[in-house]
């Protein structure tokens, strides 16, 4: 049985490849989960793209005074212990916030820490504090990688 976590991995991951379709992109999955990445997406069959989708769930930050937010690991687990992915391990993360059905496509070379973290508001449209904002359904941007 799945435990909750690779549930929602599982509901990013269909979601993504069926919007990427939706988005006139040729959809590849590893046969097995040891790659780096979760697709390679390609409109030419030409230049490839490695694409690791990350699937968060809102989540309340600790005080009374913090707003809600969505945070995403963006980070891999090695022999049991998170690392970073190389700069060649992926080319984009298609980060999925399933309550808005919201993706933010990021290039990996954006991306400065473990962790991403974008405020509901953000993630809602409605709101501009992050610096994210600009990713948000920004399928284009996998054009650019």
């Amino acid at each position: 049985m799945l435990n909750q976590s690779n549930t929602i991995g599982l509901i990013g991951e269909q979601a993504f490849s069926l919007e990427a379709i939706k988005q006139d992109w040729h959809v590849l999955k590893p046969v097995s989960d040891k790659e780096a990445y979760d697709f390679v997406i390609t409109k030419d069959h030409v230049r490839f793209i490695k694409v690791q989708v990350k699937t968060a769930k809102q989540s309340q930050l600790e005080g009374k005074h913090c707003a809600e937010k969505y945070q995403w690991s963006v980070c891999r687990r090695v022999n049991n212990i998170k690392v970073s992915y190389e700069d060649n391990d992926i080319d984009v993360f298609a980060l999925y916030a399933i309550e808005e059905d919201a993706w933010f496509i990021i290039p990996t070379y954006f991306i400065e820490s473990k962790t991403v973290s974008i405020p509901v508001e953000v993630v809602k449209n409605i709101g501009n504090a992050s610096k994210y904002k600009g990713f948000r359904n920004a399928w284009d941007m996998l054009s650019l990688c």
